[in-house]
């Protein structure tokens, strides 16, 4: 769903431009072929060799107000095309308005997410030194790295059900959990597992608050 969303937002800007150079290529190139055809049809022979000479006006027959030198037929597909790139546009809407309504998660759902990333922290750094750092690096990815994306998505629920205070505990301590195990990352993956491990305690330490201030908050 995603790559279709990029796929589809892509594509209307491709629909925009092309439906402006294509009104463009027609008031450049078409209306004056056109305009010199005109001329041509209004002025005699003998006025065009003579540096175009205003010619005799009686004798010549203007169509009303020139509308016959626009291209009605160009300029509706540029338009039909600029409607079609907006509403692809309108229809993915921006990578926030996608996430939040790609999130279908309750606050028992946020707290099962803090619950797995407590648990999964703590086998893993039960295990940790008898662990090579690329598998660090590997279960941090496969056992960590979705339910942070997914709490981070329905983080807004938190406001709506509790208010701006209460959200901005559980995630301060939320982020900086976050932020501790990617650091643990880092390390890992330059091969410090001393240090990987420090940053996975501590991050474990920040998100059992973030959990606890959650559970409060929802005891009332």
């Amino acid at each position: 769903m995603k790559r279709l969303g990029l796929t589809m937002k892509t594509m209307g800007h491709v629909l925009l431009w092309v439906g402006f150079l294509s009104g463009s290529l027609a008031t450049v190139f078409y209306a004056p072929a056109e305009g010199v055809d005109f001329m041509k049809t209004m002025t005699p022979e003998d006025a065009l060799k003579a540096d175009f000479e205003l010619p005799d006006m009686q004798a010549v027959v203007i169509p009303e107000e020139g509308w016959h030198l626009i291209p009605w037929v160009w300029y509706g597909v540029s338009v039909v095309i600029c409607v079609a790139g907006i509403v692809m546009l309108k229809q993915t809407g921006s990578p926030e308005q996608e996430r939040e309504q790609g999130s279908n998660l309750s606050l028992a759902d946020l707290s099962e997410r803090l619950t797995r990333l407590i648990d999964n922290l703590e086998v893993l750094i039960k295990s940790v030194d008898e662990l090579p750092p690329s598998q660090i690096t590997a279960q941090i990815d496969e056992q960590l790295a979705d339910d942070f994306r997914e709490f981070a998505d329905g983080r807004n629920l938190i406001t709506t059900e509790y208010g701006l205070n209460v959200f901005a505990d559980v995630m301060t301590q939320f982020a900086s959990g976050e932020r501790s195990v990617n650091r643990a990352w880092s390390a890992a993956a330059d091969g410090y597992v001393d240090e990987s491990e420090t940053c996975l305690k501590r991050g474990k330490d920040l998100l059992q608050e973030s959990h606890r201030l959650l559970n409060q908050a929802a005891e009332g």
